[in-house]
């Protein structure tokens, strides 16, 4: 109130108006009345509870996933997600829970607890050996945003990780360990950068994350450093065409190991 209207920061009001989770699209109107001008934001929310049905299959495995996700609870942009998925006839959950902005401030914070469950196909020099894995984990991090389009992430998991040789090579003799159980910890750090302008489904322009991360080894000591950077760039194409691009890099300080890191 009383400030001098700037169209370019209306614009910029607009966009991150667009980009919350609540909000389906919006925009604004201007009255003037003399030398003063009046701005009137008319905003669609969005709908944004949603089940979640997931389901596919390659040889050997059909999988399924059923949950439910929230991504405006109580109208304040909290997020919470549940799901339970089989995969390879194993069990999975993972609880998420994320408030954005905390009491109105620009931090906000996030947990996570999650249990991953599968068949993993490890490659020695002369077989291939399947091992269960099981990964069960208990996340936080905390956050601020600047601006609107600027987002940093700091964050920590404990995660116990197991794999075991699965039962299709019971009596049979293999290389690789019959089992390996590692507790471990993570610290995370993301950087993000969104200047995407939304229209109902529609996108335009890009956004850019940094996912830097460091594995430690709570038995033997030892890290394990990743770098993921992804860049996603989108292009309205008349009224009803979007082109979507994404290059993603990576990078990390993998041992002599079978096991993959990414």
């Amino acid at each position: 109130i009383g400030e001098q209207l700037e169209i370019n920061r209306v614009e910029e009001d607009l966009k991150y108006l667009r980009q919350l989770s609540g909000i389906v699209n919006a925009d604004y109107r201007i009255d003037t009345i003399g030398n003063e001008a009046e701005l009137t934001f008319r905003i669609e929310e969005a709908m944004t509870l949603f089940p979640v049905i997931n389901f596919g299959g390659i040889r050997n495995n059909f999988w399924f996933q059923l949950g439910v996700t929230e991504a405006n609870l109580f109208g304040r942009g909290s997020q919470v997600t549940a799901f339970y998925r089989n995969n390879d006839d194993r069990h999975n959950f993972n609880l998420y829970y994320r408030v954005p902005f905390i009491r109105g401030s620009k931090w906000g914070a996030s947990f996570n607890i999650l249990r991953w469950a599968s068949v993993e196909p490890i490659y020695f020099d002369d077989a291939l050996v399947f091992y269960n894995l099981d990964n069960n984990s208990f996340a936080g991090s905390i956050f601020y945003q600047f601006k609107g389009n600027h987002y940093v992430e700091f964050g920590g998991t404990y995660f116990q990780e197991s794999f075991r040789k699965a039962s299709r090579h019971d009596n049979e003799v293999t290389p690789g360990p019959d089992e390996i159980e590692q507790p471990k910890t993570l610290a995370k750090l993301i950087y993000q950068i969104n200047e995407i302008d939304y229209h109902y489904f529609y996108l335009n322009g890009f956004s850019n994350q940094l996912n830097i991360e460091a594995v430690l080894n709570i038995d033997d000591g030892t890290w394990f450093n990743l770098m993921l950077n992804d860049t996603k760039y989108f292009k309205r194409i008349g009224k009803k065409g979007n082109l979507a691009l994404r290059l993603r890099l990576g990078l990390s300080t993998n041992n002599d190991n079978p096991f993959a890191p990414f």
